[in-house]
This record gives C-alpha cells, sequence and structure tokens, in this order.
C-alpha cells in the first residue's frame, strides 16, 4: 500500500524537492537517488526552515531522523531510539532473533511545539516515541497497537487534545484513541 501510494506521489514529490530547493529564488540541482542510502518508507514534515524525514529498515537500526532545508542536502541528526530492549529477540538473546521482522513504516509528525514518531516493530506492536526537539533526546510516549502502515492524527475535544493513531489501509474505520497528551505526560 505504502509503495503504491509513494509511486503514485513521485511526481508531486519531484516538484516539491524544485519548490523546496527554489527557496531562495534558485533551482538547487539534484540526481537520483537523492540519499544515496537504503531509506525506504520515508516520512516527512515540516518544521519551521526544515524538512525532516524518518526511514524504516528490516533490521531496526534505530528510526533515523535526518534534516534538509532544501530536500538535496541531507543530514542524520539523531535516532528516536538507541537500544530497542523489548525481549530477548532484539538482543539475539536465547537464540532468538527479530530482526528480520524490523522497525516499518513510521509516522512522523510535529505538533504542539513536539515531534512525535510512531512505528511498527514485527510481533511487538506499535511504538511511539516523543521529543521536544529532532535532534532528541527522544523518548518513549505510549505503546500502541500493531497497524499496518500507521499515522498520527491529533482530535482537539474541548480543552483536551488527543493522539489519535489510525491505520492507513482502513481509513474509513473510527480512529483508535490512546489517549489524551495530558494524561501521557505531553
Amino acid at each position: 500500500m505504502k509503495t503504491g501510494m509513494l509511486l503514485s506521489l513521485a511526481p508531486v514529490l519531484a516538484a516539491a524537492m524544485t519548490v523546496f530547493a527554489a527557496g531562495a529564488g534558485e533551482r538547487a540541482a539534484c540526481r537520483n537517488p537523492v540519499i544515496y542510502a537504503d531509506c525506504p518508507d520515508p516520512t516527512m514534515c515540516r518544521a519551521g526552515d526544515y524538512v525532516y524525514l524518518v526511514t524504516t529498515m528490516h533490521f531496526v537500526p534505530g528510526a533515523p531522523v535526518m534534516r534538509s532545508k532544501d530536500m538535496v542536502h541531507w543530514e542524520t541528526v539523531s535516532y528516536v531510539f538507541d537500544r530497542f530492549d523489548f525481549g530477548p529477540q532484539y538482543s539475539l538473546e536465547d537464540g532468538k532473533s527479530a530482526y528480520g521482522g524490523g522497525q516499518w513504516a513510521t509516522s512522523l509528525v510535529h505538533h504542539g511545539g513536539k515531534f512525535y514518531a510512531w512505528f511498527i516493530a514485527n510481533g511487538s506492536g506499535g511504538f511511539v516515541y516523543t521529543a521536544d526537539r529532532p535532534e532528541g533526546p527522544w523518548k518513549l510516549l505510549t505503546r500502541a497497537p500493531h497497524l499496518h502502515d500507521c499515522s498520527i492524527l491529533f482530535v482537539a475535544t474541548g480543552s483536551e487534545v488527543h493522539l489519535c493513531l489510525d491505520d492507513a489501509v482502513s481509513v474509513a474505520r473510527a480512529f483508535r484513541r490512546v489517549g489524551s497528551l495530558r494524561a501521557a505526560g505531553g
């Protein structure tokens, strides 16, 4: 699903690269691949002068966070997590291994001055991390259900803001409410 969506967005992303890169009235020259690395399933958001990108990987490499002012020149600024201590399979202990299961389909959002990243680890469910700055430190906000190609949405109801998580494959389904940010410490 995400691959098809990304392919259909390819012309839009190419145009956006030109628009973002031409911020000062100049066109930035770029070649494919823009990022010469394995960066599948990218998710992006803009905050201030930068576009931030988090990628995914079958080896659970820590969810690298990259940034760019022109979408041509990228730098890695942090990782969402340094260690993934959610069972012996992630430390290759007791003859177990989950590294082929990976960390997938991250959703990155900047909201209310904070960054949020939700991803899925096959066999372990979802993980929502937050940081005040993309450079970190990132901390685990909540565990979430395992949903394919997840997305983050913030919904205001009265005086509270709720972090809602949904499965992008079944958008028509009602959003799953995880809880208020106030209750989660945000």
